[in-house]
């Protein structure tokens, strides 16, 4: 968009402090700024979290997350806190085939080292080997930890222990 010459440079403009763009985190600050001109403001700044239910960590004996876990670590404690009999399931991710599907995978992949797009962001570029290993994890995860993949929970759904979440 910037290099298209239709955009208005607002980087004179977020430098008043009633405008508070050091408020915004530098990733969506970047992102509104390419070649160093500012061109908007970042329309959404959606953050992924783990949110977990102390109650069934406690019940089941599963030590609560930290800072140090691993990937391996959440699968592991998904699994042991996911009760199908009682409908709990220790997980939930969002395949909803839609862009809330979209803003739960990207962090992943871009956490594996892959991109959306090229470097000149011409083509796609998801479909890599971060992207395969990214994806194919997801698929192991709802598998080995029979998590639950709904958008919502499903009827009779009591709990979920554990969800990568937004917003």
């Amino acid at each position: 968009m910037q290099e298209s010459g239709k955009t208005l440079d607002l980087t004179e403009k977020v430098k008043d402090p009633a405008v508070k763009w050091a408020e915004f985190p530098e990733s969506a600050r970047t992102t509104a700024t390419p070649n160093g001109q500012v061109i908007g403001f970042p329309a959404i700044v959606d953050n992924l979290a783990l949110l977990y239910n102390k109650t069934l960590f406690d019940a089941k004996q599963v030590p609560y997350p930290t800072d140090e876990w691993t990937w391996d670590d959440f699968r592991a404690a998904a699994k042991k806190l996911t009760d199908p009999a009682e409908k709990i399931y220790g997980t939930a991710y969002s395949v909803s085939a839609s862009e809330d599907t979209t803003w739960h995978f990207w962090p992943l992949l871009w956490q594996r080292g892959g991109s959306i797009l090229s470097q000149d962001g011409k083509q796609a570029a998801f479909n890599s080997q971060a992207g395969w290993t990214r994806w194919s994890s997801c698929g192991r995860w709802r598998w080995t930890t029979r998590a639950s993949t709904s958008t919502r929970p499903t009827s009779g759904t009591r709990r979920c222990s554990g969800t990568a979440g937004s917003r």
